[in-house]
């Protein structure tokens, strides 16, 4: 087991072994999502109704809460991601361990009304303190955190620092990185990962998603119609540059590279592209007063720990963070063999279990 220790955060590399046979129990019960009680429940916020589920320990009688907080993406209040139904999983291992756990459906999913399109991370930081405060009210809860997947860690994080309510968070896979770095680093990743194309090529995709999310990020606070006319302007500048160095007759003509611009500058254009590009942790993580778990896989592509986990490091204060990183573990939180995405739907992928030891360990601390 080795550990690096700073003033600001614990950073685990390798996980130590879990003792508690509660602990073991309830792993083992990860896949048996019905061997908790469950309630359907429906709260409000304005005009917003949220379809969840509350489900409980099997002791109810004074036991913390969590709310978990999905990703970018519509999904339902199971977390449903390639097929796994990730957060109706993680509830069933946090109530063997004896949390209460409330997982809603995301807006205009489900139960759930509004318009998921024209909504912003800050937005559903407002979703998950509403959520929080309505578990907090059911008997038997004595404190509520915050649990989020990928931009749901960027959730909780403005969640926590706008309100005393969340008592801990975590981020899982959580986004930490300012919304420009997270973009080009995202894209580079899955461009460099992608096979069946020359370097050329790769070189060429990365040239140019970073001018477009530059350009995006420079005129962020331009109207739509200014914004859609700098990243059409940014692409077909672009476009000239690049055929300009490929000959009709050579083989990289046929590597020319197609990309949807219309339907991309009218989603940048939109709020929340805004919102996620001009994100930045230092507007928020200063002011968490709360512990704090970030959890990343090594081989998480989407969200890469080398990238995010420095930011909690730098941001968070002194005290409060810990951070983990587990090896073969991916973006939906699985242990992986080729850890690239066509694998995420495969019916034998999981919770990584050295996440659930991660887990497991830093919440039943939280517990007293």
């Amino acid at each position: 087991m080795k550990f690096f220790l700073s003033l600001f955060s614990c950073v685990i590399w390798i996980m130590p072994d879990c003792k508690s046979q509660a602990f073991f129990s309830a792993a083992a019960k990860v896949h048996d999502t019905t061997a908790f009680k469950a309630d359907s429940v429906i709260f409000t916020r304005d005009s917003l109704h949220f379809g969840a589920t509350i489900s409980w320990p099997a002791n109810r009688e004074a036991c913390p809460g969590i709310v978990l907080v999905s990703g970018t993406g519509q999904q339902n209040r199971d977390g449903l991601m390639a097929g796994h139904p990730v957060f109706k999983e993680l509830a069933a291992f946090l109530n063997g361990i004896g949390f209460a756990v409330l997982r809603m459906d995301d807006r205009g999913v489900g139960q759930t009304n509004g318009v998921y399109e024209t909504a912003t991370t800050a937005d559903f930081a407002a979703d998950a303190l509403v959520a929080a405060a309505f578990l907090k009210h059911q008997k038997g809860i004595t404190k509520v955190g915050l649990m989020g997947h990928s931009e749901g860690g960027a959730a909780v994080c403005i969640a926590a620092a706008q309100s005393k309510e969340p008592a801990f968070i975590v981020s899982l896979a959580g986004l930490a990185a300012p919304g420009l770095e997270a973009l080009k680093a995202q894209n580079r990743a899955i461009v460099d990962g992608t096979a069946g194309i020359s370097d050329s090529k790769r070189m060429r995709l990365n040239m140019l998603n970073d001018s477009v999310f530059t350009t995006i990020a420079q005129h962020v606070s331009d109207s739509d119609s200014g914004m859609i006319r700098a990243v059409r302007g940014t692409y077909e500048r672009w476009k000239l540059k690049d055929n300009a160095m490929l000959k009709p007759d050579s083989n990289a003509f046929r590597e020319r590279i197609y990309f949807p611009i219309d339907r991309f500058s009218i989603q940048a254009a939109g709020r929340w592209f805004r919102f996620h590009i001009a994100y930045h942790p230092a507007a928020y993580m200063p002011a968490i007063k709360v512990p704090v778990l970030a959890i990343n896989g090594d081989k998480d592509i989407m969200v890469p720990a080398s990238v995010h986990l420095p930011y909690f490091q730098k941001y968070t204060g002194k005290g409060i963070l810990t951070t983990v990183v587990i090896s073969q573990m991916n973006h939906l939180l699985q242990e992986c063999v080729s850890c690239k995405p066509d694998e995420y739907a495969k019916p034998t992928q999981h919770l990584h279990p050295q996440l659930l030891a991660a887990l497991g360990n830093w919440l039943l601390l939280q517990k007293r």
